[in-house]
């Protein structure tokens, strides 16, 4: 058990995990929002009046580009804990908040 949680422990402090974990966690994340924020009418025909997809994918794409930035403040030194950190973490919070406004407001029409 010890050798498993030392192994653990290297593969989260090693550059591998932002790429392979942090994906998969994002990819949770953007179905939860897409579920919760997209609109559901009652009687809307099957597939129609529920935006979902279109908030899951916005928010996925999203974080995709933050990830990549993400990596690169990695790269530089940055450590997440910082200024700069928790700009990058409130910019991502944000474009998903603007992503979910965005498909909401253009339903409208």
């Amino acid at each position: 058990l010890y050798k498993f949680e030392f192994k653990l422990k290297n593969l989260i402090s090693s550059s591998l995990y932002i790429p392979i974990v942090i994906p998969e966690l994002v990819f949770a994340i953007a179905l939860l929002i897409g579920e919760l924020c997209g609109h559901n009418p009652a009687g809307s025909a099957y597939g129609h009046g529920h935006y979902g997809w279109a908030i899951w994918g916005g928010v996925f794409l999203l974080s995709l580009v933050m990830g990549g930035l993400l990596e690169r403040l990695h790269r530089r030194g940055i450590p997440l804990r910082s200024r700069q950190g928790a700009l990058w973490a409130a910019a991502t919070v944000a474009g998903w908040v603007f992503v979910v406004v965005f498909v909401q407001l253009s339903k409208l029409r």
